[in-house]
């Protein structure tokens, strides 16, 4: 992305690289976020259950 859009001067293919990268990142991100909140909910009975 970097070298694209400074060194081979082509802004806009380096933009839309970084704007692909980040809605990759978004997704994973999001995907992970509502694995550790599942895991996290669904651990709380049991741990209710132990105090």
């Amino acid at each position: 992305m970097m070298q694209i859009g400074f060194f081979r001067n082509d802004w806009g293919f380096g933009s839309a690289i970084a704007v692909i990268m980040f809605m990759l990142s978004f997704v994973v991100a999001v995907f992970y976020v509502l694995f550790v909140l599942r895991r996290d909910n669904s651990d709380a009975p049991r741990k209710a259950k132990r105090a």
